[in-house]
């Protein structure tokens, strides 16, 4: 799980659209961890590009899928897979990027 703290502006196709969801990771235990930060682009239908604003506003916790952690801990080719509606997390809106 990763919580949304901010969007990526897109380009060439995507202009004008969300790119990617900058996203802190979540542990199993609901703890966020502001030092594991990373970008979900792959798994955004186009239609998901443009309401992700509405459609995954600050704060919301999102599920993704990934091939294993890099060697610093964050995950390798992380793709969206859903949003996770029955978990919520604190974070301090100073993490927020916009």
């Amino acid at each position: 799980e990763a919580v949304v703290i901010g969007y990526n502006q897109g380009s060439g196709r995507k202009n004008g659209k969300v790119g990617s969801l900058s996203v802190f990771a979540v542990d199993k235990d609901g703890t966020v961890s502001t030092r594991r930060s990373y970008n979900i682009g792959t798994g955004l239908t186009d239609y998901q590009r443009a309401n992700a604003k509405t459609l995954y506003p600050l704060g919301t916790v999102v599920v993704c899928q990934f091939n294993g952690y890099t060697l610093g801990g964050v995950p390798r080719f992380p793709r969206l897979k859903g949003v996770r509606i029955d978990m919520e997390v604190k974070l301090d809106p100073k993490y927020f990027t916009f």
